[in-house]
C-alpha cells in the first residue's frame, strides 16, 4: 500500500507543478490506483479541475495532462494505463449541481 500512496503523491505533485501558473482553482479531485505500482502496471484514474482548461478543447486538455505525467507513462514509470477527466471550475460546478439534482429525484 505504501508504493500506491507514494505513486499517488508523486502524480499529484507533478500535476500541481504543471498547473502552478493557475489561479488556485487547480485541484486534483480524485486519484484512483489499481494494480501493482512496484512492477509498473498501475491503472490510474484521475479527475482534474482547473481554469487552465477553459480555452482548451478535450484533446488539448488531454495532451497537457499527458505531458505533465509523461515520466510516469514511460517504461519503469509505474503507470500502465491512464484515464482522466479534465473540467473547468464551471464545468465541475455544473456537474456537481446536476448530480445533486439527480439524487433528489
Amino acid at each position: 500500500m505504501e508504493a500506491s500512496s507514494s505513486l499517488s503523491e508523486s502524480i499529484s505533485s507533478a500535476l500541481h507543478a504543471a498547473f502552478a501558473g493557475d489561479d488556485e482553482s487547480s485541484r486534483v479531485i480524485n486519484i484512483e490506483l489499481e494494480g501493482s505500482c512496484t512492477v509498473g502496471d498501475a491503472k490510474v484514474t484521475l479527475y482534474l479541475v482547473s481554469s487552465i482548461f477553459t480555452p482548451l478543447n478535450r484533446l488539448k486538455r488531454h495532451k497537457l495532462v499527458n505531458a505533465a505525467l509523461a515520466s510516469f507513462l514511460e517504461d519503469g514509470g509505474g503507470v500502465h494505463a491512464l484515464t482522466f477527466k479534465c473540467k473547468t471550475p464551471e464545468e465541475h460546478e455544473k456537474a456537481q449541481t446536476k448530480a445533486v439534482a439527480m439524487e433528489e429525484d
